[in-house]
């Protein structure tokens, strides 16, 4: 199946999609491989743009099924990131919000996912808190020397936007 998974990415990346998602799509099917096809049908549809047509796929490939294998670790966090990201483009802010907060019961370290999560914070209105989450990856994250020499106040600041002293 790798040898499989390998050549519908290749196609993806030839801008071939149609024929990464015929080829994977032989093995919806298959309860050892169906999780894996889903997800990487759902990737070429979000390549297309198609957040669409890739939202069932992402919600297939990370069901828990009795029957399927699940997704290693690596590529639910890729479609949970997918996912939350696809909803988001269609408006749908609530259900990307709540995709990403599940990402992150699973994933609490996840600095990738914390600006598609701080999007979806202010489209649904907590907008303090997608300011918060983002200063905090920031801070965290910077290699600026001139921000470095402010990451205390700023870690404080963050804590409370509201506040004043």
């Amino acid at each position: 199946m790798e040898d499989i998974i390998q050549s519908a990415i290749a196609l993806k990346r030839a801008d071939k999609a149609d024929e990464a998602i015929s080829l994977l799509s032989q093995y919806l099917d298959d309860p050892e491989v169906s999780a894996l096809a889903h997800f990487h049908i759902a990737c070429c549809y979000d390549w297309q743009g198609k957040e669409k047509e890739a939202i069932p796929h992402y919600r297939v490939s990370l069901t828990n099924d009795d029957e399927r294998i699940d997704l290693e670790e690596k590529l639910r966090f890729d479609a949970l990131l997918g996912l939350g990201s696809s909803l988001r483009c269609l408006g749908e802010y609530q259900a990307a919000t709540d995709t990403f907060e599940t990402l992150f019961e699973e994933f609490p370290d996840a600095d990738a996912a914390e600006p598609f999560y701080a999007m979806c914070l202010y489209n649904v209105g907590r907008h303090k808190e997608a300011c918060q989450r983002l200063m905090a990856l920031l801070l965290k994250t910077t290699k600026s020397e001139d921000i470095a020499l402010y990451r205390e106040a700023l870690s404080l600041y963050a804590q409370d936007l509201d506040r004043t002293w």
